[in-house]
């Protein structure tokens, strides 16, 4: 007998590129929707879409409910799915499982009619998620011999009626696809605006995360790609790592809970199409340091955009994630400010003054909490003699990693 919690995903529809999704569930999940409808975006493919099956259309809006159902216990309901995906939902769903023991995996997804996509997929073809940053600026550097195809999502990190945001970022985009001489992809999705994250925040305390972060962003974003890399025949999504072997090592562990893993991307497939978690063996200041190697030997230009305090689609050059970022390039001993940032030296007594009181700043600051700073400082620490002209860099050679 299927439990009384029920979710009704309706067949996708289809019309001038954009695959709308209608959801229905029983009233007492209603809570945890802010609405029950969805889209997706594709805003500049010049290719008919219409040709992509049902089984693999429908797999953006599940991959965002898939995580309820879970949570919730509730049964999924829908006409078709593709095989394949099918099949690697028990292994995403059992190793998100290890990864928060404290919670129950439950739920059950039925579908009406499983089949087999057995399409030709390109195996040299490669499509990463591009959003500017450092993780995804080193996975597209890192794998720049495969002319990998960018694909970015207006309505992930830039919410989508942030129509000067994004005209920013996407501008930021098209430079650096122009730079590379790579083609790009741009999706817009409201997928963000579909849950109701502060209830569903609500029912995962037990796991001291929130539900973005620790169970939608990975499998939401890589299901993105899917229908594009079925009508194009790309064997490869790719989506960059936050975290690392190193980290692992670091803290004593052998999975750090985050959406986005190794243990959860790499057994996310399709069709004939496979993800895979990329970076996962460098640091993020070991990105930095290849993402300006590259640059300097090959002599381009490279916008790095890590901020999401700011809602330009530019740098702010002053929220820690701007701060840890611009460090990170000094300490390669290159100028912050040829990567989209405005750095001058004020900004290191600024930075000294947080990292010596994070408890007035906030946890992001503190050098104990994470391995991000330590990283940093350990660079500019490989070569004192370098440093020893600059005075206000002192105090990271005064500390005790």
């Amino acid at each position: 007998m299927f439990n009384r919690k029920i979710i009704e995903i309706d067949k996708p529809i289809f019309k001038n590129n954009v695959f709308f999704y209608n959801i229905s569930t029983t009233y007492d999940l209603d809570k945890y929707f802010l609405k029950k409808d969805s889209f997706i975006d594709y805003i500049d493919v010049k290719d008919d879409l219409s040709s992509v099956p049902e089984g693999i259309s429908i797999i953006p809006v599940l991959c965002n409910i898939l995580p309820v159902s879970w949570i919730m216990d509730a049964t999924i309901f829908i006409d078709e799915l593709d095989k394949t995906f099918f099949e690697s939902i028990k292994a995403i769903k059992e190793n998100f499982s290890m990864m928060f023991p404290k919670i129950e995996f439950k739920g059950r997804l039925i579908v009406k009619k499983i089949v087999d996509y057995d399409r030709i997929f390109m195996e040299d073809k490669y499509m990463p998620f591009f959003s500017g940053g450092v993780d995804s600026t080193f996975t597209v550097i890192n794998n720049i011999d495969k002319k990998p195809i960018l694909a970015s999502i207006w309505g992930s990190d830039m919410p989508i009626d942030e129509t000067e945001g994004w005209k920013n970022l996407s501008n930021i985009i098209n430079q650096f696809s122009k730079e590379f001489d790579l083609e790009k992809v741009f999706i817009k999705s409201d997928f963000r605006e579909l849950l109701n994250i502060r209830k569903l925040n609500e029912e995962i305390l037990a796991i001291n995360d929130n539900w973005w972060h620790g169970l939608q962003h990975g499998i939401s974003i890589i299901s993105h790609g899917v229908i594009y890399a079925y009508k194009k025949q790309i064997g490869n999504i790719l989506i960059a790592s936050s975290h690392s072997t190193r980290d692992l090592e670091e803290r004593g562990v052998e999975v750090i809970p985050c959406g986005s893993s190794p243990i959860i991307d790499n057994y996310f497939k399709f069709s004939n199409c496979k993800v895979i978690h990329d970076g996962f063996d460098f640091t993020r200041q070991e990105k930095i340091g290849k993402i300006v190697d590259y640059v300097n030997t090959n002599d381009k230009k490279v916008y790095i955009k890590v901020c999401w305090e700011s809602i330009s689609g530019k740098n702010c050059s002053s929220c820690v994630k701007c701060c840890k970022s611009m460090l990170g390039i000094l300490a390669e001993k290159q100028d912050p400010n040829l990567f989209g940032f405005e750095f001058d030296e004020s900004i290191l007594d600024e930075v000294y003054e947080k990292v010596s009181n994070p408890e007035n700043y906030g946890v992001y600051w503190d050098i104990n909490k994470g391995n991000y700073w330590k990283h940093i400082f350990e660079r500019f620490q490989e070569d004192p003699e370098y440093w020893k002209e600059k005075k206000n860099l002192k105090w990271i050679f005064d500390l005790k990693l």
